[in-house]
């Protein structure tokens, strides 16, 4: 049983987190963007929903009247559902989801003041690979100096980037993906966007 709820909680960090975020990994969020939303893309391909065949999972990306997109996670558990927004930041030919958890403040529905960075493609069989920023090496960036952050060992989202959106893309730019990403996880699409 414990094994079965470590597995759906997994799930619901890699996808609605997007990635291969195991119960006992972290997660690197950043107090800035990796682009402004007023320059941000649409990509009508990533609308739809998309499931998980080993997990037994499904995320639901939906395009909403503000332009940014909704994420939904969902699963067959009990639990309810887990909800992004985000939008696109492309740098060079990559792209890079800028998400931010809801949560329910004083009967709000509000988005986290952080932002927790996937990047993505669609391959040629129609799937969709998400990988989430690799802790490891975003914290070895930050004791290194190369990159400006705090990590404080509390939690999942103890490492924190701090620098400016600016720093943030050049510092991207000027690694390889398989330095900074943790390895993708692949979902298949289910349908379009109603």
């Amino acid at each position: 049983m414990a094994k079965m709820k470590k597995t759906r909680l997994s799930f619901k960090l890699l996808c609605l987190l997007f990635l291969v975020v195991t119960i006992f990994s972290c997660i690197v969020i950043s107090q800035k963007p990796l682009g402004e939303k007023q320059s941000s893309i649409i990509d009508p391909n990533l609308l739809g929903i998309w499931y998980n065949v080993k997990e037994e999972g499904y995320l639901a990306i939906l395009k909403r009247d503000d332009g940014y997109l909704k994420f939904i996670l969902f699963d067959n558990s009990d639990e309810p559902p887990l909800e992004l927004q985000g939008y696109i930041s492309q740098i060079d030919k990559e792209r890079y989801l800028n998400l931010q958890l809801i949560e329910t403040v004083n009967d709000k529905r509000e988005p986290k003041k952080y932002y927790i960075f996937a990047h993505y493609y669609i391959n040629q069989n129609n799937e969709l690979a998400i990988s989430l920023f690799n802790y490891d090496f975003f914290k070895k960036a930050i004791k290194a100096g190369l990159i400006k952050g705090e990590i404080k060992n509390k939690s999942i989202m103890d490492l924190k980037l701090t620098d400016s959106t600016k720093n943030l893309i050049n510092f991207i730019k000027n690694h390889k993906k398989e330095e900074y990403l943790d390895k993708a996880i692949i979902l298949k699409k289910m349908r379009p966007e109603p």
